[in-house]
């Protein structure tokens, strides 16, 4: 208080003498109501030129004196303009200026692209790309022509192919029970075929009864189908089997077909082929712990037993020829990397327990003779197509992201990386006789973080089709949910496509090479 009084002492007071200064006169202001307009609408008529906002959202002096300005519910200026010249602004699901727009016709707009950057259009379409560096800033733009052709390049790779479905609820179908946790399902099968003649052959197993099984009836069966080109079914054949999980079948080099239920490898042996008769013979033993491996050739076969549970230690290894009329070659007890990657005449493991580190390969039934290939990038994973193919999966710290198809001398014949947020599923592929073409299953997965240990959400799921070149050829997507009776393959020819999932067959025609 003894400061405010001395202040006030010290300042003279103004002379009476001097005419009051009227006070300054505002700007006009209109004012409409918001239940008329939804919004809220202000005229200011200024004496000193005002400042609007123009295409790049700053502010900027006008020469007119005229300013018209629109805020919605929110406050956020919504129309601007001056004199007979109006201009909207678009927000985006953010919140943030996404465009604007005279009336119908857009002015200028920038959209947020996942990678940081930004697309710019104007009223005559896509202007150029932005991209930014890790603060944010753009550091280079691309311009529209290299889009457009990188665009073409893609379009071209992988055209919208033709699609047909085959629904098998329609011929028997039943969804597979999930099973419990504490449940052994056992070994999977194949249940999804394409022959020579580009028909598609499906396998699901149905349960009978809801009565006692036995031997003789033990309660399941396998269907087997086949349909043609044109999707009339040709062929039905029926096997028991004594369980829903284990029950698949094989095709031959020449489309035999060989079928495992009730514990059994049995070859079908046709007696009519116009009324699709014919008897099922039994090959060997294939029980629940029985794995099925089969050559890319589609002429041998390999069944691992795992022993029982107090039983031997090691698994019995069974090596079957159907090049001609299906028959046991051999049996052992001992396999290179338990027979997971074989051709015709080895198997192979691709990261070898040794100091090393390179990919062996061992004849069936030997562990003392191998041969090793140096050439070929230490762990090295994958899928041995013949004895002088590989097609390479790699793997950085975030997954399974590029694919290789190599030589077994180290040629790369092609290299493809996955965009970002894509991932290969390395589990199961198809391919046709030549190696000329590749299926395979890719996953989109947001919000991972490997360096976090944190896990992202599978979001997207797609069997993609490249050639030998590395170019894709067709995208297919499927649903994200896993099921047990999920299956892809490729015709020999590499012309079909068939993707078998929860009952469903979609027949893919893709074009000739």
């Amino acid at each position: 208080m003894v400061a405010r009084r001395s202040l006030a002492r010290r300042t003279p007071a103004a002379p009476l003498t001097t005419p009051l200064q009227p006070p300054r006169k505002p700007a006009s202001v209109l004012r409409i109501r918001p239940e008329r307009l939804g919004a809220r609408a202000e005229i200011h008529l200024p004496a000193r030129a005002p400042r609007r906002d123009d295409s790049n959202f700053r502010t900027a002096p006008v020469a007119s004196t005229d300013s018209v300005s629109a805020f919605d519910p929110l406050g956020r200026k919504v129309e601007f303009g001056n004199g007979s010249t109006h201009t909207q602004v678009v927000y985006g699901p953010g919140g943030g200026k996404l465009a604007l727009m005279n009336d119908q016709t857009l002015v200028k707009a920038r959209v947020p692209l996942p990678s940081g950057g930004a697309a710019t259009y104007t009223s005559s379409g896509l202007a150029f790309y932005s991209h930014v560096d890790w603060l944010g800033s753009a550091r280079f733009f691309s311009i529209l022509a290299a889009v457009l052709c990188v665009f073409a390049r893609a379009h071209a790779q992988s055209a919208t192919p033709s699609t047909s479905t085959l629904r098998l609820e329609n011929y028997g179908w039943q969804i597979l029970p999930p099973g419990e946790y504490y449940e052994h399902l056992g070994a999977h099968s194949r249940n999804l075929w394409i022959d020579h003649s580009g028909r598609v052959l499906v396998g699901f197993t149905v349960r009978e009864n809801s009565g006692l099984a036995t031997r003789q009836h033990p309660g399941h069966s396998l269907h087997i189908l086949r349909f043609t080109p044109e999707g009339k079914m040709d062929l039905s054949l029926v096997l028991p089997t004594n369980n829903w999980y284990n029950n698949g079948f094989y095709l031959g080099p020449d489309d035999q077909i060989l079928a495992r239920a009730n514990d059994l490898l049995q070859w079908f042996l046709p007696d009519d082929l116009e009324k699709g008769g014919g008897t099922w013979q039994p090959l060997a033993a294939c029980p629940r712990d029985c794995f099925v491996r089969q050559s890319f050739s589609r002429r041998t076969l390999i069944l691992r037993v795992e022993p029982p549970t107090g039983g031997p230690d090691r698994s019995t290894y069974t090596i079957l020829d159907t090049s001609s009329t299906p028959r046991v070659v051999r049996t052992c007890s001992q396999m290179a990397s338990y027979g997971g990657h074989i051709t015709d005449r080895f198997a192979y493991w691709m990261n070898y327990d040794r100091d090393d580190g390179l990919m062996v390969r061992f004849p069936f039934c030997d562990l003392d003779h191998y041969e090793d290939f140096p050439r070929l990038v230490r762990g090295t994973s994958g899928y041995v197509l013949d004895d002088a193919t590989l097609l390479k999966i790699g793997f950085t710290h975030d997954g399974p992201v590029y694919l290789e198809l190599l030589g077994l001398d180290g040629q790369v014949r092609f290299s493809r990386r996955m965009p970002k947020h894509e991932f290969i599923n390395p589990y199961d592929i198809a391919t046709d006789r030549n190696h000329d073409r590749f299926a395979i299953m890719v996953n989109t997965v947001r919000g991972a973080h490997s360096r976090l240990d944190i896990g992202g959400n599978l979001v997207a799921r797609r069997v993609v089709v490249y050639s030998e070149a590395g170019e894709e050829v067709a995208s297919i997507p499927v649903d994200t949910r896993y099921h047990r009776d999920s299956d892809f393959s490729m015709s020999p020819d590499g012309h079909r496509l068939a993707i078998l999932d929860e009952g469903v067959v979609t027949v893919v025609n893709l074009e000739q090479h």
